[in-house]
């Protein structure tokens, strides 16, 4: 399982971020919201092909008019050797990665094989607000 991580880590791997959410504060004056994260680096995180889907939104958010939109959004795996993680990393559902000039959203994630990796299930942002971290 090693020499196939090396593989993909050094064909298929970019370097990314991880962006652990603690909390968000709302300033009242101005309505603007800032989100508080520790962040960490990891060296190649490997990036399987993305899974492009087209969704519909009925009304978009923030608006009064009653129109619809259709705008694709990629559904990817992310696999990380589990010795690049940090020690004390905390992963969380709804975490965001920054990788090759994207951002997602972890919907799940889990080891594999007997604690190798960690596979992430994650959600494309594009076509929401970026978030701002």
């Amino acid at each position: 399982m090693r020499h196939l991580l090396y593989w993909l880590k050094k064909h298929h791997g970019y370097p990314m971020t991880f962006h652990h959410i603690i909390g968000t504060v709302a300033n009242v004056l101005t309505g603007a919201t800032e989100t508080d994260t520790i962040d960490y680096s990891i060296n190649r995180g490997i990036l399987l092909p993305i899974e492009v889907s087209r969704e519909f939104a009925a009304k978009l958010r923030g608006s009064n008019y009653p129109y619809a939109a259709v705008y694709d959004r990629g559904r990817a795996v992310i696999l990380v050797d589990r010795r690049d993680l940090p020690e004390d990393h905390e992963l969380a559902v709804d975490d965001i990665i920054d990788l090759r000039d994207r951002q997602f959203k972890i919907n799940n994630f889990s080891d594999l094989h007997d604690i190798a990796c960690v596979e992430f299930i994650v959600t494309e942002l594009f076509g929401e607000e970026r978030q701002v971290i």
